[in-house]
């Protein structure tokens, strides 16, 4: 699941955002 950084992290950044948001 981890086979580009880069698309890792954009899922990654999105769903912590996504959290942050809901905080």
């Amino acid at each position: 699941m981890t086979r580009t950084p880069q698309t890792a992290g954009k899922r990654w950044l999105q769903l912590w955002a996504r959290n942050q948001s809901r905080k």
